[in-house]
């Protein structure tokens, strides 16, 4: 059957704009609906749209399964649709109508499965295409849940999560801008819907409009795939001054057990030998242990062994209680090969009877009294004295090879998140916030890191073993992470538009009548320029005008089948060429040269 399109009177839509939001926390009740930017689709200068539900757009009404393009054209955005081209100015709305019988009610774009729900907006923001889909909350839930927390976690950990993000988006809403939240970890990713998976939506659906409130406001629900077993403060992650006494650091044994808590480890053996030495520790250590000798004298050539780390101790936490260190302290013992070490003897002090003046001035050790002067030596040369000369301290003896053992420990203080974090791939999360912990066994020192995400608030691990293991229900497991909170379910008042009458959409639509495409731009050759022709494409696609000679570049504009080029320059497999109007870089291989009359 032939799509179609039917204009309709604009008063008609004028009651369904887009009416913005407005929540202050605990002083309103929101209508329900959330506007999410949708940064996942990566839009430039064209959004393909497959209409798969009941939309209008101003005047004109689609069929579901109608194919629609956007692109950017002189400035604003134009509507290409079965051959005809409207110029929509600055922005475009996709209203989204009430489909009775219908699960499936929503737009895909750019040719992907998932399905986004709801009133998508686009304007032009820098240049590229912008979209805002606006949708109820409960649909947007369906959204976020599969790709916050699995599907295939317990029913009442879902329940939980899906509390929580609903809370976390309706403290977020922002009449003072274009959106309320990002698609995206800035706030809560949500990918539309890809399956219908029956735990998800029976874990939005049994919560229905259920937030948390705390002292009488609806307040923002912060969660973490994973604490490391220490729920953080809000004050420690961000520093913010607020009504957070409702999150406290404290302990998660429940996350710590949870064996699918992402947990990284270095083992730090206490006995080294010649492996050990030429492993990637040994590397790491080595250098810094000869820094360490260079400031005791030794010449920078020296080389340096280990042979057992004695002791290991994380010190410097960034707050109390916080598990966060900063420090990582070592006690070494090592060979050294090269400059011989210092004299490591005391001093000895000769005194001289006949001279007290040069006797050497007095340390903290308590004085001696000296020794009565005896008679003067036969042959006139003055006695000299030892003043309580200690017993020197052997210097270490090299052995065959040369390498000498230094008996006392060299003592590193390593920067964690500096050095140690990086080195071996302890990073879990990027953001410095690792619980550390280090614990001795027989042979070795065990140093490991835990926490993926802030840590504040409901630990995804630690509800899943909540529910799992401890039986709790969704509640407990809220009232274990947000402390003095009460639930309370928001009504809303949120409606999708009206549907559209069955008749209308269902009646046959003359064919569609092609209209001319596009004017094409002008070239004035230059002397020494020679001309192409983009004609090695479909003559319904077009061919992207980059910024610089890769397929990563920024698209200037599309160019249309047909479109003669001035070239520039040729770079490889890409050429420089303009228009009057631009310039830029397309691929060679989708152009033919002109033959000039």
């Amino acid at each position: 059957m032939s799509r179609r399109i039917l204009l309709r009177p604009a008063a008609l839509l004028l009651c369904l704009l887009l009416v913005l939001p407005v929540h202050a926390l605990g002083e309103s009740t929101p209508d329900g609906s959330i506007r999410v930017l949708m940064t996942r689709l990566a839009l430039t200068d064209t959004a393909e749209l497959l209409l798969d539900g009941s939309y209008t757009c101003g005047e004109m009404a689609f069929q579901q399964g109608s194919k629609v393009t956007l692109q950017l054209r002189d400035g604003g955005i134009r509507l290409y649709y079965e051959g005809m081209v409207r110029d929509m100015g600055k922005q475009v709305t996709f209203l989204r109508h009430q489909l009775p019988g219908q699960a499936v009610n929503g737009i895909r774009v750019g040719g992907a499965y998932p399905l986004y729900c709801g009133d998508l907006l686009f304007d032009i923001d820098k240049g590229l295409l912008r979209c805002v889909a606006r949708l109820e909350i409960e649909e947007y839930l369906l959204g976020v849940l599969p790709y916050e927390m699995s599907s295939a976690f317990p029913l009442e950990a879902l329940k939980a999560q899906a509390v929580a993000a609903r809370t976390y988006a309706l403290t977020h809403l922002n009449p003072d801008r274009a959106y309320d939240v990002e698609d995206n970890t800035n706030d809560q990713v949500y990918a539309g819907i890809t399956a219908d998976a029956p735990s998800i939506r029976s874990a939005v659906q049994s919560t229905e409009g259920i937030c948390v409130y705390y002292k009488g406001s609806m307040v923002p629900c912060y969660y973490t795939a994973s604490n490391g077993g220490l729920v953080e403060s809000i004050e420690n992650v961000w520093g913010t001054n607020g009504p957070y006494g409702y999150v406290h650091q404290k302990a998660d044994p429940y996350d710590l057990a949870n064996e699918e808590s992402p947990v990284l480890s270095l083992l730090i053996p206490k006995t080294w030998g010649k492996d050990e030495n030429a492993g990637v520790l040994g590397a790491f250590l080595k250098p810094r242990l000869q820094e360490t000798l260079v400031q005791r004298g030794y010449g920078p050539e020296t080389e340096v062994r280990v042979r057992a780390v004695t002791e290991a101790s994380l010190e410097s936490p960034t707050n109390e209680g916080s598990g966060v260190h900063q420090t990582l302290r070592l006690s070494v013992l090592v060979s050294v090969r090269g400059k011989p070490a210092p004299d490591n003897e005391e001093e000895v002090t000769l005194l001289n009877s006949a001279a007290p003046a040069q006797t050497p001035a007095a340390t903290d050790a308590p004085a001696s009294p000296s020794p009565a002067p005896e008679q003067a030596s036969p042959d006139g040369e003055e006695e000299i004295y030892l003043n309580h000369l200690p017993s020197p301290t052997p210097a270490p003896t090299p052995s065959l090879d040369g390498w000498t053992d230094l008996a006392q420990p060299v003592i590193l203080s390593l920067s964690y998140f500096g050095e140690v974090e990086s080195a071996f791939n302890l990073s879990l999360n990027g953001a410095n916030n690792e619980v550390t912990t280090l614990r001795e066994e027989k042979s070795a020192f065990v140093l490991q890191a835990r926490r993926f995400g802030h840590g504040v608030g409901l630990s995804q691990r630690g509800a899943q073993r909540m529910a799992a293991k401890e039986g709790w229900g969704y509640r407990q497991i809220l009232r274990y992470y947000y402390q003095g909170i009460t639930l309370k379910r928001v009504p809303y008042t949120y409606q999708t538009a009206k549907a559209l009458s069955a008749s209308f959409l269902s009646t046959p639509a003359p064919p569609a009548t092609p209209t001319p495409r596009p004017t094409l731009m002008p070239v004035t050759l230059r002397p020494g320029e020679t001309k192409v022709i983009v004609n090695q494409i479909s003559s319904d696609s077009t061919l992207n005008l980059r910024r610089e000679s890769n397929t990563t570049s920024d698209i200037l504009m599309r160019l249309y089948y047909g479109q003669e080029l001035a070239v520039l320059e040729q770079q490889g497999d890409w050429i420089r060429v303009r228009t009057d109007a631009a310039e830029g870089y397309v691929m060679l291989k989708y152009v033919s040269p002109v033959q000039e009359e």
